[in-house]
């Protein structure tokens, strides 16, 4: 049902009647309950849309760690007077390649997330004197990546591109689609068993 878009959400199971019927979020009373609303936005859910997201991060790390690659997990580097944290640092021989994880909503998977694309312009600004590793290494390069995985475990072309340009195959692929589907299965149970409120 999470693959189809099918949810039985309060809007899904209300869609196409004609009597008035609540169809706000029984668990936040603050918007419509739907699939999006469920997965990726409830402020109630929230706890487990970051553990989602970072099993992730923590999953494309060790993939990364596991080709030779220096990998560290939200590592803070200051830059003037901002202190930015990419979901991963990973350097390998002369290239950082600084990673932004994203698990948006399918529907709106094409379109990149705003905050992603403002995180991605903001972590531009941070170049090889920034990096203590390549600091003294003038042929350096850092270049920004992002990687979305669908809350239903797809992965778009441009994400397909991004994976592989980090060595990253099929393998790391699947799996991060598979986390994140099973991941959005387990928050709609977790869901569910809540009582209703509003």
């Amino acid at each position: 049902k999470i693959l189809s878009g099918t949810l039985p959400t309060r809007l899904n199971l209300h869609r196409g009647r004609t009597t008035q019927t609540n169809i706000l979020c029984r668990r936040c009373g603050s918007t419509a309950e739907t699939d999006l609303h469920v997965l990726n936005s409830c402020r109630l859910q929230h706890g487990l849309i970051v553990r989602r997201h970072n099993t992730i991060v923590k999953k494309v790390g060790r993939d990364l760690h596991d080709l030779g690659w220096d990998v560290q997990l939200e590592r803070t580097i200051s830059v003037d007077d901002e202190r930015l944290r990419p979901d991963i640092t990973a350097i390998k021989d002369r290239l950082c390649c600084l990673i932004d994880v994203a698990v948006p909503y399918e529907k709106n998977i094409n379109r990149p997330d705003e905050r992603q694309r403002e995180k991605i312009t903001k972590y531009g600004i941070i170049g090889r004197q920034h990096i203590p590793a390549l600091q003294h290494q003038p042929d350096a390069r850092v270049t920004v990546v992002g990687l979305a995985v669908g809350s239903a475990g797809t992965i778009t072309r441009a994400s397909e591109r991004a994976f592989r340009k980090l060595g990253l195959g099929k393998r790391s692929m699947t799996s991060a689609s598979r986390i994140a589907l099973a991941q959005s299965a387990a928050m709609w149970a977790a869901f569910e068993r809540r009582q209703d409120s509003p």
